[in-house]
């Protein structure tokens, strides 16, 4: 389970690659320990919504 912070470093780290030309769904597998649910919510908040924080 991740913590709110955790969380959100993992948000901004997927938007600044995003920036920099990387695909997003390519670039959250490179966080092997995170669930495939974790994942999915992370990417959904790199691609469109805000994270709290």
């Amino acid at each position: 389970m991740l913590s709110k912070i955790q969380r959100n470093i993992i948000i901004r780290a997927l938007r600044i690659r995003k920036q920099n030309g990387e695909d997003p769904e390519v670039a959250v597998k490179d966080y092997t320990r995170l669930t495939a649910q974790e994942q999915a919510e992370v990417l959904a908040e790199a691609e469109g919504g805000r994270a709290d924080g």
